[in-house]
C-alpha cells in the first residue's frame, strides 16, 4: 500500500491511494481523491477482501507522504486476523 501526490492546476492537491501486489506487480486498486479519512482507505481494503482476499501480509511504503493514521493501522490488523 502507499499513497501518491500531486498538485492540480488550481493548486489543489490530489492523492492516490494504491494496493499494489508485488509478487505479479499488479494493481488491485488505485483510488484517487482530494482527501483519505481512513474509513475511505479502509473501505478499499474491505471491498479487497471482499473480491479476491487479503494476503497473510501487507507492507505499507512509510514514506513521508504516506504516514499511515493509527485507525488505519488497527483496521488493516483486524483484516488480516
Amino acid at each position: 500500500m502507499d499513497f501518491m501526490s500531486d498538485s492540480l492546476s488550481d493548486e489543489r492537491r490530489v492523492q492516490m491511494f494504491n494496493v499494489i501486489d508485488k509478487y505479479n506487480r499488479e494493481a488491485l486498486a488505485v483510488e484517487p481523491g482530494l482527501s483519505f479519512p481512513a474509513s475511505r482507505d479502509t473501505g478499499v481494503l474491505y471491498q479487497l477482501e471482499e473480491e479476491i482476499g487479503l494476503p497473510a501480509v501487507i507492507r505499507v511504503d512509510n514514506g513521508h507522504s504516506s504516514s499511515l493514521k493509527s485507525s488505519l493501522r488497527v483496521e488493516i490488523a483486524k483484516l488480516l486476523r
